[in-house]
């Protein structure tokens, strides 16, 4: 990112290092292009300006200016003519028309936010890896953050005790031989299921976790799971092997998109399971029920991976259609928006006739707009919604009065 400091030590090594590579590659008669890129946008420039007391832009001007001749005086191999600042409207006008296009694919989706649906190429981006040329480190960590799982689709019973019926919802667990040793369920802070069957006395404290949890970003959530936090509902589902009751709570470290955002916490099988088990005082081991000393006694159910157990439970279990096999997947869509001024505005117009639309691609870049001071974030929105001259425009569709996307891109499209 361009600064007003110009490059740290840590950087011009790595600029020395492809530097010694180019020239070598020169020098061996290979024809070397090495454009330069300015990556402008994001936070920490917009941090360097509220400290400095400048626009963004008048930081990213002198920076580049600083940081060139410090390129410069540094001797390296660049071919000028060829540079490339993130921040210059004809720059990011093909970062928008790059939007508009999977848009125009179908993926883009704006549910609690706007997200590139990058699962839908996750079978195509996990077998992929077996044709590239990369080294075994690198393409074990690509996999494991695809991380393709065979399993099953559990559908379980769901009410709670001031609830008249029973509703439905989905788990994923790859461990169907060790179902009868699940003791509780925890659910994603956005599933639908919350709507219904939360209990009274506790539905004050779920909702306010709730909003507490639209605060934090997926990666904030993902990071939690050692130290994961949560609240019951009061609600239960019944386990189909046992009929014991499973309490039911709710956690931030549970995504909506990961595992249908509900989890089969099994203790004596997941040690994630078993610490969120201990934290909150759940059982971690089955208690005797009917069905617990009947299985006993004819040994029908009996946990054993990828055996005669796992064989008969999920016999039993598709009979009653409760079950089918599914593959899951670590990967999840990609969050596609930040509620800050400086970066890419998102080409969207919301329209209250005709939702939201696209932004002509004659009409690209959308630039951002021209104010003398940065704006300032309220109650969390994006400060570009205080930039009302800027917001308010006219619908695509109909004409009629409409108002700009606030949301902004992410710093690497």
């Amino acid at each position: 990112n361009p600064s007003l400091d110009g490059f740290s030590v840590n950087q011009f090594r790595g600029i020395a290092i492809n530097d010694v590579v180019a020239r070598y590659q020169r020098a061996r008669g290979r024809d070397v292009f090495r454009p330069f890129g300015w990556d402008s946008f994001g936070v920490s420039i917009e941090d360097e300006a509220r400290s400095a007391g400048i626009h963004p832009e008048e930081v990213v001007r002198r920076g580049i200016e600083k940081m060139r001749e410090q390129l410069l005086g540094f001797g390296a191999l660049v071919h000028w003519d060829h540079e490339l600042n993130s921040s210059d409207p004809e720059s990011y006008r093909w970062s928008q028309w790059l939007f508009l296009k999977l848009h125009q694919r179908g993926l883009v989706l704006h549910d609690d936010g706007w997200k590139i649906k990058i699962t839908d190429y996750a079978e195509a981006l996990h077998s992929g890896l077996k044709q590239l040329k990369w080294p075994p480190r690198t393409k074990t960590l690509q996999r494991n953050w695809i991380g393709r799982r065979e399993g099953s689709r559990l559908t379980l019973k769901a009410s709670s005790e001031l609830y008249d019926g029973w509703e439905e919802v989905d788990v994923f667990s790859w461990r169907i031989d060790a179902l009868a040793e699940a003791t509780f369920v925890v659910l994603s802070p956005e599933h639908a299921l919350l709507e219904n069957i939360v209990d009274s006395l506790q539905e004050e404290d779920v909702r306010d976790y709730q909003e507490r949890a639209r605060a934090l970003s997926d990666r904030e959530r993902l990071t939690s799971r050692g130290t994961a936090d949560g609240v019951p509902t009061g609600a239960y589902v019944l386990n189909p092997v046992t009929l014991n009751r499973m309490p039911i709570w709710v956690s931030s470290y549970v995504l909506p998109e990961i595992h249908f955002g509900a989890i089969l916490g099994i203790p004596g099988v997941h040690h994630a399971h078993k610490e969120f088990a201990e934290r909150f005082g759940l059982p971690t081991t089955v208690g005797r029920s009917p069905s617990t000393r009947r299985r006993r006694r004819t040994g029908r159910g009996r946990s054993s991976e990828g055996g005669e157990g796992r064989r008969s439970i999920q016999a039993v279990l598709e009979a009653r259609d409760l079950v089918e096999s599914h593959i899951d997947w670590k990967l999840h869509d990609w969050t596609f928006e930040r509620q800050r001024f400086w970066g890419e505005p998102i080409p969207i117009i919301e329209c209250p006739e005709c939702g939201q639309l696209p932004v002509p691609e004659d009409q690209l870049p959308v630039r951002l707009p021209d104010v003398e001071r940065l704006p300032e974030s309220v109650d969390g929105a994006s400060p570009l919604a205080g930039c009302e001259d800027w917001l308010k425009t006219s619908c695509p569709g109909c004409g009629a009065d409409a108002l700009r996307c606030t949301d902004t891109m992410p710093d690497w499209i």
